[in-house]
């Protein structure tokens, strides 16, 4: 049941792995409220904090807009 729940969720909805500076707590806030976080963690090679967010079309458009501006990078960016 809980499995049929969670794909209906997902439907329609895009998986986005990114990495912040861990001093940007304004970019990991905004993204905790407008996205759903699947995953948080140290990525110690970089230092950097990687996150893995699932966002519909729109807000996904929004979250790739900002790592390109720089503000975040998408974690398989080097």
């Amino acid at each position: 049941m809980a499995a049929a729940i969670e794909t209906r969720l997902a439907a329609g909805r895009v998986l986005i792995e990114l990495e912040l500076d861990p001093a940007d707590g304004a970019g990991m806030s905004w993204l905790h409220r407008h996205t759903e976080v699947i995953g948080k963690g140290l990525n110690e090679r970089t230092g950097r904090i990687a996150m893995t967010v699932r966002a519909d079309a729109d807000r996904a458009a929004t979250v790739r807009a900002r790592a390109a501006n720089g503000e975040w990078r998408m974690a398989n960016d080097e």
